[in-house]
């Protein structure tokens, strides 16, 4: 990260953490004195991670965070639709863009109708190294590449690439370099 940061003095990197889960599991992870302990203790090594590693912040994303505890933990709110964002300021110097390198991952339900919000049975299995069903990491996605069962196009509705492999009856959805340099 130092060589990196050198190059381009101006770079900020940021740790995201995604905590995920339904309502009431995120709840356990708030309420009580084992969350209390085990938040205070991941602070502790964030706090001592983020220096060792050059980083210069952390982002802390609750999926499906209950309502009622979004105004108690929620500092700030991010707005994805840039257009909004970026017509109301008045210095772009401030914009946080984060660029996803993961792919949401399904079973198809029928592997000849691959196209996007085409009927799924499910998330796709858990990648090797993520060991999460139906979010694979970039690199976990590149090693699928490696067999020729996988085909690769471009949606042109969502600017983004989709791998399909009709054997295995999934599909990935996911960004490249060439789809978020268009975005960006």
């Amino acid at each position: 990260m130092d060589a990196l940061k050198t190059s381009h003095p101006l770079l900020k990197l940021v740790l995201s953490l995604r905590l995920s889960g339904s309502p009431a599991e995120l709840s356990k992870m708030i309420d009580g004195a084992e969350a209390v302990l085990a938040r205070a203790a991941l602070a502790k090594n964030v706090a001592r991670w983020l220096p060792e590693h050059n980083f210069d912040g952390v982002e802390v994303d609750w999926d499906r965070l209950p309502e009622e505890l979004k105004s108690v933990y929620v500092d700030l709110v991010k707005v994805e639709t840039c257009e909004v964002v970026l017509s109301q300021l008045r210095s772009r110097k401030r914009v946080v863009l984060a660029l996803p390198l993961f792919g949401f991952a399904y079973r198809l339900r029928n592997s000849g109708h691959y196209e996007l919000r085409a009927s799924v049975r499910g998330p796709a299995p858990p990648g090797p190294f993520t060991d999460f069903r139906g979010l694979l990491a970039y690199f976990e996605i590149c090693l699928e590449f490696s067999s020729d069962l996988w085909v690769s196009l471009y949606d042109k509705e969502a600017d983004c690439k989709i791998a399909v492999n009709r054997d295995k009856s999934q599909w990935i959805g996911y960004d490249n370099k060439a789809t978020i340099l268009n975005k960006v």
